[in-house]
């Protein structure tokens, strides 16, 4: 124990230069310590009394600048780096060690696509070692959400993938052939990919094309004639672990009736939804491109209807669509918005149709004069897309995207068809074990 404190030092100083002061003052108060016993507390003062409402204080005695606390006095001694002032607290505190390969690694390298991801592996040991941390895949699943490409193909045929630029974007050639057996691209969430097995046993496989991670997921219940009426649904979120799920629209036999069978990621099983529809006119869910967006899976299902199914509520119902948006529209997200977006030719014009709103009516109209519009009376369509600023559109056999706020129109592959299956692709690094 000690009488009285005789100084103390305080300061705004760097961290280093803080450890050594705190050592001399530590090594200080020892020394005093050291001068008293046990037989000295008797008269030792209070140092208790007035510290609670203790307030610091400057004050100058005898030429000296002191900093009053209560009823006692203590003598500054500030480091002072660059002839800053100790007492005023900097506008900012920069990282004086930072250097621009750690800025890029933490605050740049997330945002970039699977493909560069790749190529920066190469830069050295340090860059390979993060980029394949199981952490880092989670940041880029959820920060990269810019769409890739296009997976293209066509009934029992191979798949193909249409980068919208080779050099930034791309996956593993040929694509999908890590999975066990051929397979039939069905659909496309945020990276990850759901297909159905060519073989007797028409297993279901999830996967993402550009890690060739992939899982088998357990037989469904609900037995279905033909191809699945299946969407994939996966948002990826700040928390740790990868939420995906798998909604089936299935036809029941014989029946005008369609049930829901929902496989969740979590629980690793199928359940079958409370929710039925019903409908009194011929329906065409099998072979529909589904759509996902907030928690919702859409298929369409006739000229001016869409039928929807809600996960989190368990409910299903329909989507208004424009009457005529049979068969040459997708339904996709633009800004927040679900829309729909129909391309068609008027004469030897070519229109794009945007239409949004709860009523799904027509929010504004695009003229396009593609190069080569008048070679087919037919395949003018478009197709699924993510960008809110990017629509693709098919023209015969060439596939062009367009943007919007620019008003430009790009080719991007020459080899369309308009019986192929396309489905929007995000090059991301997420991981089916995370």
């Amino acid at each position: 124990m000690f009488k009285r404190a005789n100084y103390v030092m305080l300061s705004l100083i760097k961290p280093s230069s803080n450890c050594r002061i705190m050592e001399e003052f530590q090594e200080e108060f020892q020394n005093n310590d050291m001068e008293y016993d046990n037989d000295d507390m008797t008269d030792t003062e209070d140092l208790s009394e007035g510290i609670d409402s203790c307030t610091l204080e400057p004050a100058l005695t005898n030429g000296e600048e002191f900093v009053r606390c209560g009823r006692y006095q203590f003598k500054t001694a500030a480091y002072v780096d660059e002839d800053k002032n100790a007492f005023t607290f900097p506008r900012y505190i920069r990282r004086e060690d930072a250097v621009i390969e750690d800025v890029i690694r933490d605050s740049a390298l997330p945002f970039l696509p699977a493909k560069s991801l790749v190529r920066f592996k190469t830069i050295c040991k340090g860059w390979n070692e993060w980029i394949s941390r199981p952490l880092f895949a989670h940041r880029q699943a959820y920060s990269f959400r810019g769409m890739s490409g296009l997976f293209s193909q066509l009934s029992n045929g191979d798949p193909s993938f249409i980068s919208l630029n080779r050099m930034v974007y791309g996956i593993p050639k040929p694509p999908l052939n890590f999975l066990p057996e051929p397979v039939q691209i069905i659909s496309t969430c945020n990276g990850l990919l759901f297909s159905q097995g060519h073989d007797d046993d028409n297993a279901y496989y999830i996967c993402n094309p550009a890690t060739k991670d992939w899982k088998r997921l357990p037989k469904p219940s609900l037995y279905h004639v033909s191809g699945p009426a299946a969407v994939l649904a996966f948002e990826p979120s700040r928390r740790i672990g990868v939420e995906y799920f798998l909604v089936r629209a299935v036809d029941l036999v014989y029946q005008p009736v369609i049930q829901f069978e929902v496989y969740s990621s979590t629980e690793g099983s199928w359940k079958v939804s409370d929710s039925i529809y019903y409908y009194d006119k011929e329906i065409l869910i099998h072979g529909s491109v589904g759509f996902y967006m907030k928690g919702i899976t859409y298929w369409e299902i006739s000229p001016g209807k869409a039928l929807a199914f809600d996960l989190k509520e368990d409910l299903c119902g329909v989507q208004p669509l424009p009457s005529c948006s049979w068969p040459r529209g997708v339904l996709t997200e633009m800004h927040g918005e679900l829309c729909y977006v129909r391309a068609y030719r008027q004469g030897n014009e070519c229109k794009i149709d945007i239409y949004g709103d709860i009523d799904m009516k027509l929010k504004r109209t695009i003229h396009l004069n593609p190069p080569d519009a008048g070679e087919s009376s037919w395949g003018f369509q478009a197709l699924p897309c993510l960008n809110s600023e990017l629509l693709i559109i098919l023209v015969g056999k060439r596939i062009y995207s367009y943007h919007v706020k620019d008003q430009k129109l790009a080719l991007i592959n020459s080899a369309g068809n308009n019986d192929m299956r396309y489905l929007p692709y995000v090059n991301s690094l997420v991981s089916l074990s995370c």
